[in-house]
């Protein structure tokens, strides 16, 4: 997992009221209060192998579960209402116009940026310097009253910034050097910054990488890191080391709260603790006592297609993990009925502007739970016949999954003819032995046929046996 968080640390962030009230109002306040110097490579590597692309969700022992709009607004404070970001790629005589015009870059250095970097890319260690050469200008043109330039290098001092961070945060690539100058587009306009969806932007983005990271070609994962560590430790806090922050006060993002100790790189431990996974295992709804700071917002109930630019867009089904909400989870319909894959990127942009018409159906939402983990009865059994939750096969001495007994339960009743073998075996043995003996003899020759026909069909039945495929396939009758 690439991780960009100390860049966001070592990032200098001005005291100066000015600055501070524009951050605040951007809606990416959140993105310098989170983030983590420490991750475990081998526990998101672990989700990352339960990640399905069709279903944009994680698929564990104890169903599906995936990354909601709602957890985004909670563990990163983005905002998930307004439009899809919309960018696509430029050239690089478009981005060094841009560099020059917005971040106040002479043209031989825009220039280099794009040679250095091979493409239409600015450094981070560039947007950092000019960030402070414009603070600093900034602060000259003010005590020589000079609103003009005063009020040019504030501006090109917050897109460095803004650009730096959405970079290192939101839409973190493999470069670990550069961000794309397209996103500059968005701080253009400064007072618009906040009207943008930043948090289903950032969502569709790490759903993108996953997808691609589920790849087994893929090496590495990219995407919000801060946000999919945060995820797992809020849904299963007995997986990873981790305490409370002591600065941390509810105001301020979720992902904030913890403070992560170094983790376990090897993946194999991670895949078996997953493996075990059962219902209590999993905090279904872990912002339940946020909804002072961050109140429910009914878009993150909106099924179909999420975008990033106009290169990315990926399914997004929250009507497969409404446990999560804190309804009664169903056999969900397929999600290519949900997310047909004619939606194009034009209409999308429409289809998201009328979102209410397009949330989960009413069946999902009719049933609340009373315990956080139900579903309705016959979930558990289709969702192993569709999916493969189990990573490894079954150890001496593991705990018992939470499915076992529901799968019992099931395959006794579709294999009961495995209790009546021995029951066969035995009438055709007393039978043979009461023919020998000329015991039936005496109730006249029907007697006998009766007895003939009973023996037959008892020995035709204990002749079957009983045939293994493989561990933890289903048991089958073989003659």
């Amino acid at each position: 997992m690439v991780n960009y968080s100390r860049k966001i640390f070592g990032l200098f962030k001005p005291a100066a009221q000015w600055f501070n009230d524009h951050v605040r109002g951007s809606g990416l306040c959140g993105l310098c209060m989170t983030g983590y110097t420490t991750i475990s490579t081998g526990m998101q590597g672990a989700f990352v192998e339960r990640w399905h692309k069709e279903t944009s969700s994680f698929h564990l022992p104890v169903g599906e579960l995936t990354i909601t709009l709602h957890d985004v607004q909670c563990l990163l404070h983005l905002p998930i209402r307004g439009p899809l970001l919309d960018h696509s790629r430029i050239q690089r005589v478009e981005a060094i116009e841009w560099m020059m015009h917005y971040l106040g870059l002479p043209h031989e250095v825009a220039h280099l940026e794009c040679v250095s970097t091979s493409g239409p890319h600015v450094l981070f260690n560039t947007l950092s310097l000019y960030f402070e050469f414009h603070l600093d200008a900034a602060a000259e043109a003010e005590q020589e009253g000079n609103d003009l330039f005063r009020e040019y290098h504030r501006g090109c001092a917050l897109r460095c910034w803004y650009m730096h961070v959405v970079g290192a945060a939101c839409f973190v690539d493999k470069s670990a050097r550069y961000v794309d100058v397209a996103y500059l587009r968005y701080f253009m306009d400064l007072d618009t910054v906040h009207q943008w969806n930043w948090g289903a932007a950032t969502l569709a983005y790490l759903y993108q990488k996953l997808n691609e990271a589920s790849n087994w070609r893929t090496r590495q994962l990219v995407g919000s890191c801060t946000l999919l560590t945060s995820w797992i430790i809020s849904y299963f806090s007995r997986i990873h080391g981790f305490h409370i922050d002591p600065a941390y006060v509810d105001a301020m993002p979720r992902a904030a709260r913890y403070a992560l100790q170094r983790g376990n790189d090897a993946v194999g431990p991670y895949r078996l603790y997953l493996d075990r996974t059962m219902h209590d295992d999993v905090t279904w709804r872990p912002f339940a006592d946020y909804a002072q700071v961050v109140p429910f917002d009914g878009v993150a109930l909106y099924s179909g297609w999420l975008a990033c630019g106009t290169g990315i867009m990926v399914r997004y089904l929250p009507e497969r993990c409404m446990r999560q909400f804190g309804f009664v989870q169903i056999i969900p319909r397929s999600p290519f009925e949900a997310a047909p894959d004619t939606v194009t990127r034009v209409q999308l942009t429409a289809i998201w502007e009328e979102w209410q018409h397009h949330v989960v159906p009413e069946e999902y939402r009719r049933m609340r739970v009373t315990q956080d983990w139900h579903s309705v009865e016959g979930y558990v059994t289709w969702f192993y016949r569709v999916s493969h939750p189990l990573l490894r096969p079954d150890v001496p001495s593991a705990p018992r999954p939470a499915h076992e007994e529901i799968l019992e339960n099931r395959q006794a009743e579709d294999d009961h003819a495995i209790d009546l073998l021995p029951i066969c075996q035995r009438i055709e043995m007393l039978g043979r032995d009461a023919l020998d003996r000329g015991v039936i003899h005496q109730g006249g020759p029907e007697a006998v046929a009766v007895m003939e026909i009973i023996v037959t069909d008892a020995g035709r039945a204990a002749g079957y046996r009983r045939q293994r495929r493989a561990q933890g396939e289903r048991v089958r009758h073989t003659q």
